[in-house]
């Protein structure tokens, strides 16, 4: 693959549901594959994850007009991140991409998207 690629990162919409599913179901499937087991099948259904589409959570990176990866990013959490005090912080949950886009062509811009986007939300 070739990282002179453009990743374009959009809100996922509802019409995206699916795709999101898939991304991270093909994750999921190559993590236990690695014996590395990290999320299960049913809570990434679209049915299961069609509300945080919905509430504008879930981003896609795309390249030439194909869904490569998604990032559900978050301003609050407090289910895992209780103690951080509200406002200041943003989270990062869900990272997963094609295996077809590994090797950091898509991960890396996700994650920098991500960072930038807390920095000009003025969050730490």
């Amino acid at each position: 693959m070739n990282s002179q690629l453009q990743v374009v990162i959009q809100q996922a919409g509802g019409g995206d549901t699916k795709a999101v599913s898939e991304i991270l179901l093909e994750a999921a499937s190559w993590l236990r594959e690695q014996n590395m087991p990290m999320w299960r099948d049913n809570e990434l259904a679209p049915e299961a994850i069609a509300a945080d589409v919905a509430n504008g959570f879930f981003f896609i990176g795309r390249i030439d007009g194909q869904s490569a990866g998604v990032i559900k990013f978050q301003l609050e959490d407090s289910l895992f991140w209780p103690d951080v005090p509200k406002g200041e912080s943003a989270f990062v949950h869900r990272l997963a991409i094609r295996r077809r886009f590994a090797r950091g062509v898509v991960s890396t811009p996700l994650l920098s998207w991500a960072v930038e986007r807390t920095r000009n939300l003025g969050r730490s």
